[in-house]
């Protein structure tokens, strides 16, 4: 599994023809993608005309994740919200998963797909920087509970996204961190994180990371590379 985070920039949105080049690299990249700010419809388009290669569920606004036809079957989906917004501070935030079962292995495992709360940490200090704090720590609280939640069920769990909140371990030990936390991927912020938490019978070994610049979003992707297998009995 190649899985890849990238935020396609939607604030200010961007013109379509760049929409379009960001989604088809990313596309280029992986096997799994976690999309963040395709709210708008035309961004959404841009995905799906990636063709029958790939499939997608679109969750919460804002969020999606595709993963490989041809590698990956769909098992569930769904989406938390965590945040209800506040006008000129923040929209809603979400965490959404998906269940895929791969077809080499028949292993099921979930990928979590997120975008937290911007603003609480930034200088200069923003507006209702108290606020943002603590809805980030509340969405942070909300997706450590998914990560228990899956590993409870017995699968290994891929967490990724935008968490806006630069070089933390925002869910502490619980799972490993797939960053070099040394290489940014928004300006000079690392924002843009994968990391993954094993299953109590199948291991998810990162085989390869790279952080990949040039698209026409201000974030950059980050892929990181698994191999999976099944724990010696």
């Amino acid at each position: 599994m190649k899985a890849v985070t990238i935020n396609v920039r939607g604030n200010p949105p961007m013109r379509q023809a760049k929409v379009v080049a960001d989604v088809r690299r990313a596309a280029g990249l992986g096997t799994c993608i976690g999309w963040q700010e395709i709210r708008w419809e035309r961004y959404r388009r841009a995905i799906r005309e990636l063709g029958p290669a790939w499939e997608h569920v679109f969750g919460p606004p804002g969020l999606a994740v595709s993963w490989r036809a041809d590698l990956f079957d769909p098992v569930d989906d769904g989406a938390n919200v965590t945040t209800r917004g506040r006008a000129l501070i923040s929209p809603n935030r979400y965490i959404q998963w998906v269940v895929l079962r791969d077809r080499d292995t028949g292993i099921e495992l979930v990928r979590l797909n997120t975008h937290a709360v911007s603003g609480g940490w930034t200088r200069p200090r923003r507006p209702q920087r108290d606020w943002r704090r603590r809805r980030w720590q509340e969405h942070v609280a909300a997706l450590a509970a998914l990560v228990e939640r899956f590993h409870g069920e017995g699968r290994p769990v891929v967490v990724g996204g935008d968490m806006n909140r630069s070089r933390v371990r925002f869910l502490g030990d619980e799972v490993e961190y797939d960053n070099d936390f040394a290489i940014p991927t928004h300006r000079e912020a690392l924002f843009d994180y994968l990391c993954h938490r094993d299953s109590d019978d199948v291991a998810l070994e990162r085989v390869g990371r790279e952080v990949v610049r040039g698209f026409n979003s201000d974030h950059d992707a980050f892929v990181a590379e698994y191999a999976l297998s099944r724990r010696q009995r």
